[in-house]
């Protein structure tokens, strides 16, 4: 059944909205950046964070139900974009901060011990400059993505898997070779809760392909260690 069909972009978030809370299993917020006055710096497309309801009571009270996990998308940039690039952009900047809500295990109850007070500052922030890129994007969200990317498509979302996570900001492998990697997996456990198949062990070539950029990941860095 197609749950995420409209062009239009606000309906759409109220549709996808419907469709992750079913995938995530449990009621979820997506919010857009200009309707909590978010600013925020021009390459961040979208972040999850425990302390978001906070920022919807406050600015769209009209919304706000209850505590739960949620995530924002930067909508102001869509907005100018013809309605099925918007679409698609939409879908897989959801699709990436849905998988964060999954691994870091965002709950109601987790929720309620933050408020919104720091996120204000947050998008705006800028990127770390960490050596290791993959920090917050390591296998076990890769492969959580995935799944969740099968589970969207069924629904009706767009899915582009290289607009969804570009291996190449994070220094790791492009995610079609992760997709392969993870071979049938996600349509064997299609539908199946994502903290019971995160709790199995990776498939061989998967875990593979990730020791391998781990590898190489922290070859660099020593690499310009010694160049300095």
């Amino acid at each position: 059944m197609m749950e995420v069909c409209t062009r239009n972009l606000d309906k759409r978030r109220d549709q996808a909205e419907r469709l992750f809370s079913r995938i995530l299993q449990q009621q979820i917020y997506i919010a857009f950046s200009t309707e909590l006055s978010l600013e925020h710096r021009p390459t961040l497309r979208g972040f999850a964070s425990e302390g978001l309801h906070d920022l919807i009571r406050e600015k769209t009270p009209e919304r706000f139900v209850d505590t739960r996990p949620a995530f924002v998308v930067m909508d102001a940039g869509l907005r100018t974009l013809e309605p099925i690039l918007a679409a698609i952009r939409f879908d897989n900047v959801a699709i990436h901060e849905a998988a964060h809500i999954a691994v870091d295990a965002m709950t109601a109850e987790s929720c309620s011990q933050f408020n919104g007070t720091a996120l204000r500052g947050l998008a705006s922030e800028k990127p770390s400059k960490e050596p290791i890129r993959w920090l917050n994007h390591h296998g076990r969200f890769i492969r959580a993505m995935l799944h969740i990317a099968r589970r969207a498509k069924s629904g009706g979302m767009l899915v582009d898997l290289p607009i969804a996570f570009s291996g190449k900001n994070y220094g790791l492998s492009h995610i079609k070779k992760y997709a392969a990697a993870l071979g049938d997996e996600p349509a064997k456990k299609d539908w199946k809760p994502l903290a019971e198949v995160l709790a199995t062990p990776m498939p061989e070539k998967f875990q593979e392909l990730w020791t391998a950029d781990v590898q190489r990941s922290f070859e660099s860095v020593r690499s310009r260690k010694g160049q300095l």
